[in-house]
């Protein structure tokens, strides 16, 4: 009698944290701080787009070193990414020397707005990740991971940020109506924006945020987990 298998190849690591109700004064800070930076590099000074659409912003890198608020979260961030990182594959001792760093905020401030399809990094960077520091969700410790990161391909949502499969486009080519679920087929994540929510990814894995509907400010902070300077150097 034959053997028969079946095994999954290739999939994609991916890492999510809640920092809860712990963080909402942090929240608070980072978002006021946000909103100050944005006073200091508007269009007319210094042009700073979120993927070049008119209804987006985004800051320089490095906040971490101007603002204690960064800072924190920085530290905060880099406490988690050894357990992330070391179920990916690399050792434990490795893991441990990644740090979080090169923090940029990124503001959508009007209806329309959006990212393009992108990555984060080059070179010595490993990881990416996002947090979101505002949202309109009352208790911050109420969190269902599949509440607010939902499998599927329709791109469909205010703000959502969607994760996309690298073969998407070549596994549309076989999908049919009979598939069951799309799980190996160029499915999609879509994560609705949360505030204390943290993401954690591969530099390559693509990303982008779908059209706002309304002209509440959508703020996100990216950064990267990039090889340890001895490494990168």
């Amino acid at each position: 009698m034959v053997d028969i298998n079946f095994k999954a190849l290739f999939p994609t690591p991916f890492g999510f944290v809640n920092f809860g109700e712990d963080a909402r004064e942090l929240n608070q800070m980072l978002v006021k701080n946000i909103d100050e930076e944005m006073t200091k590099y508007q269009p007319e000074t210094e042009e700073r787009t979120f993927t070049k659409n008119e209804f987006g912003w985004q800051s320089k890198l490095g906040l971490e070193n101007h603002y204690s608020s960064f800072e924190k979260l920085a530290g905060a961030i880099s406490s988690c990414i050894a357990p992330i990182v070391a179920e990916s594959g690399y050792g434990v001792e490795y893991s441990q020397k990644l740090k979080a760093s090169g923090f940029w905020a990124n503001v959508i401030f009007g209806r329309g707005g959006f990212s393009d399809p992108h990555v984060h990094g080059s070179g010595n960077v490993l990881w990416s990740g996002v947090y979101y520091p505002k949202s309109d969700h009352s208790d911050l410790d109420d969190f269902n991971a599949d509440d607010f990161m939902v499998g599927g391909g329709n791109y469909a949502g205010n703000g959502y940020l969607v994760l996309r499969d690298p073969a998407t486009v070549t596994k549309k080519l076989i999908r049919t109506g009979n598939l069951k679920h799309d799980k190996y087929y160029g499915g999609a994540i879509s994560v609705i924006p949360r505030e204390s929510l943290l993401l954690l990814f591969p530099v390559w894995l693509e990303h982008f945020v779908l059209p706002v509907t309304d002209d509440k400010k959508r703020y996100s902070i990216s950064f990267a987990i990039a090889k340890p300077k001895e490494e990168g150097e």
